[in-house]
């Protein structure tokens, strides 16, 4: 599993609306490998993508776990001076991206074997589809 660098810087810059709008509308739940990152995003997304502010009470009353609640904190009050330059920020979403890619053509490969078992054609070439898309969008973020 990754440390979760790229997923933080991301998801404080969010936070503090200080994601570039290509890239917020870019930015997808299932990208996050990190429980509590996933969880907070997952909470933010769409004041995210529509450019409002984050309500951090708001948030706070939602976050359930003390994984999530230190991570709010400590991306909350983390130091802004070395914001990453917006070529950064493109990295580092396109290393989530490459890697939500890699876990889901893991996925689709088992669920391409259980449909195989079950004769499912349909699904089988649906999964293959799905796959050949990943592999598509995977040549585009080298």
């Amino acid at each position: 599993m990754a440390d979760g660098g790229a997923e933080k810087t991301l998801l404080r810059l969010a936070l503090n609306q200080q994601l570039p709008e290509e890239l917020a509308g870019r930015l997808r739940e299932e990208y996050f490998e990190l429980p509590s990152c996933k969880t907070l995003f997952s909470l933010i997304k769409n004041e995210v993508r529509d450019g409002k502010p984050i309500d951090f009470r708001e948030i706070a009353t939602h976050v359930r776990g003390d994984a999530e609640l230190n991570l709010l904190s400590e991306l909350t009050l983390a130091d802004d001076s070395g914001t990453l330059a917006a070529a950064n920020l493109d990295l580092n979403l396109r290393e989530l991206e490459r890697r939500y890619i890699f876990r889901r053509r893991k996925e689709i490969q088992g669920e391409i074997v259980d449909a195989e078992k079950n004769g499912d054609s349909a699904r089988v070439d649906q999964l293959i589809s799905e796959k050949e898309t990943l592999n598509r969008i995977l040549n585009t973020l080298k």
